[in-house]
């Protein structure tokens, strides 16, 4: 038996027998509904804010099949007859950052929900030629009290005033260093000090290109945040303390 009320809601009637030969409904409720929402911002890789914000394909995890949207030039999308739940959105885009919403509840109903997705940035272009890090007494005050390393990189194209051109560099204990596995996170090149390391201290530095802005995401279940901008590092390089 199926009962249609409101065009958001289903009815589901199940007939259950007893061995007492009574008949009861029991009577499931599942209530959906539409979801808006928009990109409302997305910057190119130099920090200048885009016109453009369609392309990006909307992904509902969590539904079966896994539903999708496409946003269009304004960024506006919608999804129709969602049903209520729990929902991870995921904004995906070729040439631009994905972002991942964790847990999104989405209660549906008459009135149509509205969402609108976190900044979005589109991908760097920056390549890194060459990439290096190492202790230096250069800059250092006190080599007795501190080490100094100098971080220094090549990139092409090679940035300008109008054009900045950004390199993130990640220091960490290990080679697997990593954007999500490390210890010191550097923007520009230059002479970092630290309070002094002993000697045979052995730590590993990778760079990535980057844009100027980068809207990144805590992702729960790996319990860290994600900078989804990030184009290809180069090789780890190992510093090593010699003294």
């Amino acid at each position: 038996m199926i009962r249609s009320w409101a065009s958001n809601t289903i009815l589901v009637a199940i007939l259950l027998t007893t061995p007492s030969s009574c008949d009861e409904e029991t009577v499931v409720t599942v209530v959906t509904g539409e979801l808006i929402g928009r990109v409302g911002a997305v910057m190119d890789e130099f920090g200048n804010l885009m016109n453009d914000r369609g392309g990006y394909l909307v992904t509902l995890e969590g539904t079966t099949p896994e539903l999708f949207a496409e946003t269009d030039n304004d960024g506006k999308f919608e999804v129709r007859d969602l049903p209520a739940g729990t929902y991870n959105l995921v904004f995906s885009k070729s040439g631009f950052q994905t972002i991942k919403v964790f847990s999104y509840q989405f209660n549906g109903g008459n009135v149509p929900t509205y969402y609108e997705a976190p900044l979005l940035s589109q991908l760097s272009t920056t390549s890194v030629k060459s990439f290096d890090a190492f202790i230096t007494t250069e800059n250092n005050p006190d080599s007795s009290k501190y080490t100094v390393i100098r971080i220094e990189f090549e990139i092409t194209p090679v940035s300008t005033p109008d054009y900045r051109r950004t390199v993130i560099t990640y220091i960490g204990d290990n080679s697997n260093v990593s954007s999500t596995d490390y210890l010191y996170q550097f923007n520009d090149p230059g002479f970092y000090k630290f309070d002094k390391w002993s000697a045979g201290t052995k730590l590993y530095a990778i760079a990535y290109p980057a844009p100027v802005a980068c809207n990144a995401y805590f992702d729960p279940e790996k319990t860290l945040f994600i900078n989804s901008c990030l184009g290809k590092p180069v090789d780890p390089v190992e510093i090593v303390v010699n003294e």
